[in-house]
Parts: C-alpha cells; structure tokens; sequence
C-alpha cells in the first residue's frame, strides 16, 4: 500500500514541469517552517533567550572573575614582596629591640617603599605589620588619629585564619562599623567606609620561623569599580565568600563585611558547583536566572541574578518579530524559489532542445554550459559525447575509404591471372618435353600461387595451406636469388589447422627477403613460427638480416619504407597490419622488433578460428 501511495505521488509530481515542482517545494519549505517557527517562538524564546542571556552572564561574570583574579594575585605578589623585604624582616624580627627612633627611621623606610608600589597601582588604603608579641609597624596608609585600628575580635579572627593556612593569603571583607577610628568623617569622605584585607604569616627568610603577620587592606570601590557600569534592574552582581559574607557590591543596601541576608542562595550556589552547574533558577521576592562564577584564590564567588521580569518582556517581542520576518521570509522565498528554480530549468530545457536537434541529424551543435554546478558537468560530458560520436563517425569513413582503396590496389595488382596461369602452362608442358626439369619446377609453383590468387578476397584458409603457398613462393624466390638464403619452419603441429587471412604471411616473408637478407653481404637464415601463447596463435618470421633502428619506425611500428608496394601481390606491411585490424579487430595486429645489423623480428597475433 506504502508502494502504491508513493508511486502515485512521484507519477502525479512527474506530470508537472521541474520549474514548478521547484517553486512549489520553495515555497512550502519556507512557508511550513514559518508557521511552525511563529507557533513555537513564544514558547521557545524564553528558553532562547535565558540561554542566550545566561551565556552573555556567565562570559560577563567570567571577566569579572579574572579582573579580580589578577588584582587578588597582584596583590598576592606585592604581599610577597613586602614579606620578604629586608625592611620588613628587620622590622618583626628586631622590632622589641629597637628604639624608638630607630622605629620610627624604619617605619618611615618601608612607608618610602610602599608609597612607590601602591600610590599608582593600586587602591590600597593601609598596610601594616604585626609582630607575633602583637606590636604594630604603620608600613602605609593613614596615620596619627585616623590610623588602621579594627576590634579585638575581628583581629583574633584574622590571626587564627592566618595562623590556619600557615602563610598562604587569606582575605577578611571589612566594613566601618569592625573599624576604630578616631575620626570617622574623615574616612566616610574619601569613601573608605569598606575594605578588603589581605592577611597572611611573614616567616624569618633564614630560619623559617613565623615572626609575625602582614595587613594589605584594599578599599572595596577598587572592586566594585569593575562591575559598576552594569544596568542593576537588569543585572545584579555582588561578590560573597564561603561563609556567605559580602565581599563587594555596587548595592548600597549590601555592606561588606555583613552577612548576606538569605543563606539560602550560597547554599543553591553550592550545591550546584558540586553538581556541575553554573546557573539555575532561584525565587525570592521574584524569581531569578542565577549565574555565578568561583574565585579559587580567595575563596569568593561572583554572582549575578537576572530577573526573569526581563527575559520574558523580551519573548512577547521575538514572537511578533518572528511573524513579521516570517512573512518577510516567505516573500523572499519565492523570489529565491523563481530565480533558483530557472536556473535549474533553463539548462535542462537547452540540454533538450540540443538532444532534439542532435536526433534530427545536426552534430554540429554544442551546448557549451561554462557554469560549474552539475547541471554543466552533464552538459560538458554530452559535449565530449557529442565530439566522440563525431570523431567515431570519421574515423568508419576513413576506414572504409582505406578499404576501398585498398580493394582497388588489390584488383589493379591482378593482371588477369587466368590467361596468365593458361600461358604458365603451356610453358611448363614444353619444358616437361625439352626435360628442362629446374624450369618445370619454378613454372609449377608460381602456377600454385597465380591459382591461389585468382578470385583472391578476404576469405580464411587453413594455416597449413598458407604454408604451402609460402613454400611455393620460397621456391621462386630460390631461383631468383640462388643461395642467398635459407628458410626453416618451426611449426607446431595443432596449429596446422587454424585458419587465417589468406595471403597473410607471404607479404612478411617476401619483405625478410627483400629488405633484409638482399642488402646483407653473405647467405641469411630465415626462421618461420607458428604456436600458441595466451589463447593467442602466434606467427613470427625471423631473419639475420640487416635489420633497422627505432628512428626509422612509424608510430604504428612499421618501418616507412616497407610500404612500398614490391614483389608478388602488391600487399605491404602497412597493408598487413591494416588487413588484421580490420578483419579481427584492434587487439590483434603485428609487432616488430629490430636489431640494426642483427635480426629483425615480425611476430602476428591471431585469434584461434579453427
């Protein structure tokens, strides 16, 4: 049933033209997915656009991450540097021994240090080193009333954490209210109100030992400062440790160093890192896209939460943009659908009409399609169809007209053979009675072949038969040249009966003896062969004569002067090889091989026709 509903359909499409099977599959491609695509849009947006928003938030936080980052292991360094200072050293290491000039001689050297590294670099407010005894060194930052000075409690908190990870950083957010100042308008004026701390043991250089503590205390705003430009209805960003304390926050209803009011959030974050998630939905006075990223090196995490207020506003809009472009889309299509579908149809209709012309006659036409799709590759193979075809046709004509002529040479080589073979015999029957044996001999063999050649045509005679026409031949050319050469056949016996052109050899053995042992000083040796090879019968005729070289060939591997029409039947070489194309096809033919002054080889290749 499946079959017959599909045949009916591909019979009914078979019955309009392409151009508009074409155009009406545009249309539909374009039009289906439309509808479908204005249907879902709205239900599918806001996932879209909470992907799209959330991978925009991710990058965003991303960044933020490492400008913190990079400042935390700036500052990491710049800890480093003044840990292991000799100013530094010397300070926490000889600071009970000193005295209080001394102190203050050093102070101000690593306060000179300081100022070079942080006025420019950096937004650190303070520095300060703490012995273990609990001594304060001012390395940098505020001074006399307005100096860094935070609760006792806050402090053991520091030195227990430090104490903790055994000289690795460890960062404190800090807000005015764990500070003790003297004047507080001061710092609420140049905007210090919170900071972040950067607190870790400073061991002796030489001996390992802890000898106290190091402060750097950064103004939060040097954090928030990355972040502040970011639209907050859109997109709130703050940053809260591990312990859910407020580290930075352009929200000034979120101090740092406070708690974070809802635990539940870091909790969310939490779990979610554990789980392999950057993001998830999460509702408090509404509900939020929540994305967040780890800083691994202080323990903190940036988060931001997007309300979903805003990602749907933005799905209403992207399903009525989609049905206008939709629309928009459709139009466009079947303009697309015209032009892509003519460009089809128009080849494929000049392919048809120059089949139409080519089928009444006119190979002279071309299509000559220079595009490069497939259609053109079609067109270009019938082009190289088309020429082939007429090369073929001239070639049959060539070949039949070298046939004629060949036919022609052939009947002007006859002169009249019966009333030559009658006067041959009456000579030889006057010979008989004068008993001149040695001209009854010669006269009886070219009897033999003027017999054989009259009514001569195409047909094949047994292998054996052209050999005792070669025979006869051999006889004759004997008393020509008397002892000037000497023929041997080597015959396998089973070849005797496998029929040939007739008159096929004589020619290869007649040009042996003319241009190979004639010109050569002394008697030659000719050797005749006939045997099978490869489902082949094979045929050569070898001679010692004076042989030629390769310059003196023809590309079809005839000697050039061995078409010169000499000797019994007028047939050359070039004629042979001609003879056994034509009659067994191009497979078969002659080969030659020739030593200048050597030998010369003629081997024929024949199918075995018994």
């Amino acid at each position: 049933m499946r079959r017959r509903i599909s045949e009916f359909v591909l019979h009914r499409l078979r019955g309009t033209h392409i151009q508009s099977r074409l155009l009406a599959a545009f249309i539909l491609l374009s039009l289906v997915p439309g509808l479908i695509t204005g249907v879902l849009s709205y239900n599918r947006s806001s996932q879209a656009i909470k992907e799209k928003i959330s991978t925009y938030s991710s990058d965003l936080l991303g960044q933020i991450d490492q400008n913190v980052a990079r400042e935390l292991d700036r500052l990491e360094y710049d800890s480093v540097d003044i840990m292991f200072s000799r100013e530094a050293q010397r300070a926490l290491k000889h600071h009970e021994n000193l005295g209080e000039w001394e102190k203050l001689d050093l102070q101000w050297t690593l306060h000179e240090l300081l100022v070079k590294k942080f006025s420019f670099l950096h937004d650190v407010s303070d520095v300060v080193l703490f012995t273990k005894d609990g001594d304060k060194i001012i390395a940098y930052g505020s001074s006399g009333s307005n100096v860094l000075k935070y609760e006792a409690d806050y402090m053991e908190r520091l030195y227990h954490a430090a104490d903790r990870l055994d000289g690795a950083p460890v960062w404190f957010p800090s807000n005015i209210d764990q500070e003790i100042h003297s004047v507080r308008l001061l710092v609420n004026e140049n905007d210090q109100r919170e900071g972040i701390n950067l607190v870790r043991v400073v061991r002796d250089i030489t001996e390992g030992a802890p000898i106290g503590y190091v402060l750097i205390r950064t103004n939060e705003r040097f954090f928030s400062k990355i972040y502040q430009d970011i639209d907050e209805e859109r997109h709130r960003i703050f940053i809260l440790d591990e312990n859910g304390m407020i580290v930075s926050s352009p929200d000034p209803d979120m101090v740092t160093g406070n708690t974070y009011q809802d635990a539940e959030l870091l909790e969310q974050i939490k779990v979610a890192s554990r789980d392999g998630m950057k993001s998830f939905n999460y509702t408090v006075d509404q509900k939020y896209l929540v994305n967040y990223t780890e800083v691994g090196s202080a323990d903190w995490y940036v988060i931001g939460m997007i309300p979903y207020a805003y990602l749907n506003s933005e799905s209403l809009r992207i399903g009525i943009h989609a049905m206008g472009v939709g629309i928009l889309c459709m139009l466009v299509a079947v303009l697309i659908a015209l032009v892509i579908s003519k460009s089809i149809s128009k080849p494929l209709t000049n392919m048809v009409n120059t089949m139409e012309k080519v089928k009444e006659g006119d190979l002279s036409v071309e299509i000559q399609d220079k595009e490069a799709d497939e259609l053109s590759a079609v067109a270009r193979h019938f082009d190289d169809m088309l020429a082939e075809v007429k090369a073929l046709l001239e070639t049959t004509k060539r070949q039949e007209r070298e046939k004629r002529e060949a036919e022609l040479l052939a009947l002007q080589a006859q002169i009249n053979p019966h009333f030559l073979a009658n006067t041959l015999n009456s000579i030889q029957w006057m010979a008989n009675i004068q008993g001149a044996e040695n001209i009854e001999k010669l006269i009886g063999s070219l009897i033999q072949l003027l017999n054989a050649s009259i009514g001569r045509d195409e047909s094949n005679i047994l292998l054996e038969e052209e050999l005792e026409y070669l025979k006869d031949y051999i006889v004759i050319q004997e008393f020509r040249y008397f002892d000037k050469f000497k023929v041997k056949f080597d015959i396998e016996p089973e070849t005797l009966h496998c029929r040939i052109a007739r008159f096929l050899i004589q020619p290869i053995l007649e040009n042996a003896i003319i241009h190979g042992i004639q010109p050569m000083q002394g008697q030659g040796f000719i050797l005749v062969k006939s045997f099978f090879e490869n489902g082949n019968l094979k045929i050569t005729v070898t001679d010692n004569g004076v042989g030629f070289s390769d310059g003196e060939m023809r590309e079809d591997g005839i000697k050039e002067p061995l078409k010169r029409k000499q000797g019994f039947c007028g047939i050359g070489m070039a004629n042979v090889q001609n003879r056994i194309k034509m009659i067994y096809g191009d497979k078969y033919g002659m080969k030659i091989q020739s030593v200048k002054d050597v030998f010369t080889t003629v081997e024929v290749t024949l199918p075995v026709q018994e």
